[in-house]
């Protein structure tokens, strides 16, 4: 696949955006059957770049990703609304 699309898995799972030889690369959206969603850069199936994570429990990261980890600048909300920015090492809060 190349170009724009969409792609839904069995366990249902969903991603709809940029796809190069096959593999998420560029912008979309993935969303998880458990309710998760991430929004943001994508580069060879994982997510890279700058993109907003909504975990199933309700916290949110908006921020730098690197390798499918949180990793770099960015803002963590708990699901109890508290905030914070943090730096992230290897999806280690630091």
């Amino acid at each position: 696949m190349q170009g724009k699309g969409q792609y839904k898995k069995a366990n249902g799972d969903y991603y709809d955006g940029d796809f190069v030889n096959g593999r998420m690369h560029g912008k979309g959206q993935y969303k998880w059957a458990d309710g998760a969603e991430y929004l943001g850069d994508w580069k060879e199936d994982k997510r890279a770049g700058k993109g907003q994570m909504k975990f199933a429990d309700g916290s949110l990261y908006d921020g730098e990703w690197l390798n499918d980890q949180r990793h770099g600048q960015g803002q963590f909300k708990s699901a109890e609304g508290q905030r914070s920015n943090c730096k992230w090492l290897f999806d280690k809060q630091m």
